[in-house]
């Protein structure tokens, strides 16, 4: 079928030139200006396989330090077999006809939910079925970051809030931290969950499996820093039950003084971590585990297809299948940006774009036939996140060039895992200020010199909501929760105290959330939430009063990310997304209406 742009232009002739954009459309151009500056990230030639100089522009052969042109040469390697890039040639996804391009399961994001769907579907498509990913942002190679530069992310600043989204193939694992823990037993077990998945115990056999993808294990590198006030303060506070603990972190460890790479599960290369601490905005020497060297890889080599520069804004409903409405932006081989409207049809539609991509994307979905829940846009939550910055501390990170002995940001947590009421428990983080992180906390008005950082989780109730603006963009409606702000600051001042050190507050602070969730979340029926345990999406046109197991639901249109989670889980989420894309996968597999689609 056609797609409706194309009505408005018989002979194709606008389809080749630039199209006009909207204000919504704006920001994400810009953005795309701003990163064409990161050669060879917008390279229009395809790079011939292991022809690493190729590369690397003629300014950077010579100033890039010699670790980062490793990473570099060592990615292409990884992803040789595709050209020397994980991403899918840029392909105009409408056919000359304006028919729209025809695939079985489309993936809109490339996060922690998305890539694992991207991995486990695609290695059961029979062969002539064929599925592809949808990312806005952009293929970030290890080595060509720029920590003054363009970032992975951007920032969309609500009131008192700064919600960091990812804009990246890979999602937020290409600036995170590198952390994931699992939840609290008590964390799943409330009624904001549907009853199949409160037990955390049903989930534990994903979460291993999400681990060992990851290569999550506790960090056994350099923790060499002199000012780690955290341990001081675990120690004091040991008798109001605190647990000072090793992190998880999906970072690839081994011998740095051999500078010999390491081929990590899937059988890619991955230098080790050499501990300069910036993991924050980009791993320059390939260390991190981001989700390029695992699932999407995996992924890859099944045949999946991944695009990116691909925004999409809407999904529309068809007898059986549906269409999924978005703009392709291209920079020519002379630099021209261009941005062209596009759309797919599929069976099965798969939003995984995060807690406000896709609610977004659900919201301007939704008409007076294909409707969804009430509670759409609704329960929407920071996961508690708060900074503290405690200082001056007097110490700081290093290039990367050589192994600096102070280990990656995230160096250790402190918890209360038994001795406290569930919903007054915290984790605070503690670790290196790293230099990548300075510009931002400044932009947001934090001090930065002779810090050390103090990032605290806790059980921030989903109070907020996501409405859109005149332009279609995604607002947030948040009056915060004074009682959850007491409880973090009560326990960011306590581990203040107890190093000996103070808590830096700054007039004007903006704080920045790194985990949003909510949005889409689970219920067990439409009056609850907006998709079912399954993570399939309610019908709102057929919703009833009944469990999810005969509540009616869209076919084929699911939701898997952030915007599931009905409730804080006070810890970084990741870890618990991927366990459930696991599941959701699994579960999607086994349905008999898709047996014409994959091979058991």
């Amino acid at each position: 079928m056609d797609c409706p742009e194309r009505a408005k232009d018989p002979d194709g002739s606008k389809e080749r030139q630039r199209v006009r954009v909207g204000r919504r459309q704006f920001g994400n151009i810009v953005g795309c200006i701003v990163a064409a500056s990161a050669v060879p990230l917008l390279s229009t030639h395809s790079l011939e396989a292991g022809d690493s100089s190729r590369s690397l522009p003629p300014d950077l052969k010579d100033s890039q330090a010699s670790l980062n042109k490793l990473a570099i040469s060592e990615y292409e390697t990884n992803m040789r077999a595709f050209g020397g890039r994980l991403a899918t040639p840029a392909r105009y996804l409408r056919k000359e006809s304006g028919d729209p391009v025809d695939y079985d399961v489309v993936i809109v994001g490339s996060g922690y939910g998305a890539s694992v769907c991207a991995a486990r579907l695609s290695a059961k498509l029979k062969k002539s079925k064929s599925l592809c990913v949808l990312e806005r942002g952009e293929e970030w190679v290890p080595g060509t970051f720029e920590k003054s530069g363009p970032r992975p992310y951007r920032i969309k600043r609500n009131s008192d809030l700064a919600i960091i989204e990812s804009s990246a193939l890979g999602g937020a694992s290409v600036f995170d931290f590198g952390d994931a823990a699992r939840p609290d037993p008590r964390a799943l077990d409330s009624e904001a969950w549907p009853e199949t998945l409160r037990d955390r115990s049903y989930l534990e056999s994903y979460l291993d499996l999400a681990e060992l993808e990851l290569g999550m294990r506790p960090w056994q590198g350099p923790t060499g820093n002199p000012n780690d006030h955290l341990q001081l303060a675990s120690r004091r506070l040991a008798a109001k039950g605190s647990s000072r603990e090793v992190p998880r972190l999906a970072i690839a460890q081994g011998r740095v003084e051999s500078r010999i790479p390491i081929l990590n599960r899937q059988g890619l290369l991955q230098r080790p971590c050499n501990g300069c601490g910036e993991c924050w905005s980009g791993c320059n020497i390939g260390a991190k585990n981001t989700l390029a060297v695992n699932y999407l890889a995996m992924a890859r080599k099944s045949g999946a297809e991944l695009f990116t520069r691909s925004d999409v804004h809407s999904i529309e409903k068809l007898d059986k299948h549906y269409r999924v409405h978005l703009t392709q932006t291209f920079i020519d081989a002379t630099g021209t940006l261009s941005v062209q409207p596009a759309c797919v049809t599929c069976r099965v539609v798969i939003l995984a774009a995060g807690s406000l991509g896709s609610t977004s994307i659900l919201l301007r979905s939704q008409n007076a036939h294909f409707r969804f829940s009430d509670s759409l846009g609704q329960n929407w939550s920071t996961n508690g996140d708060t900074l503290g910055i405690l200082g001056p501390a007097g110490f700081g990170t290093v290039d990367n060039e050589e192994p600096s002995g102070k280990g990656p940001i995230i160096q250790a947590n402190l918890t209360y895992p038994e001795k406290r009421d569930y919903q007054e428990s915290v984790t605070i983080q503690g670790g290196n200020l790293a230099k990548s992180l300075r510009p931002l906390l400044s932009e947001l008005g934090s001090p930065t010199s002779g810090s050390q950082l103090l990032f605290c989780m806790g059980h921030n109730p989903g109070k907020g909501s996501i409405e859109l603006d005149r332009q279609g963009e995604p607002q947030v409606v948040w009056n915060g929760n004074p009682l959850y702000h007491r409880i973090a600051g009560a326990e960011l001042a306590r581990v203040a105290e107890a190093s000996g050190h103070r808590l830096l507050h700054t007039q004007g602070f903006v704080n920045p959330v790194f985990h949003a969730i909510g949005g889409c979340c689970f219920g067990d029926s439409s009056s609850l939430g907006v998709v079912s345990h399954k993570g399939q999406v309610f019908d709102g046109l057929r919703s009833g009063t009944h469990r999810s197991m005969t509540e009616k639901t869209h076919d084929g249109l699911y939701v898997c990310d952030g915007s599931t989670l009905p409730s804080s889980l006070a810890c970084n989420p990741s870890l618990t997304i991927a366990a459930l894309a696991e599941r959701t996968s699994q579960l999607l597999l086994l349905e008999p209406k898709y047996a014409d689609l994959f091979d058991l």
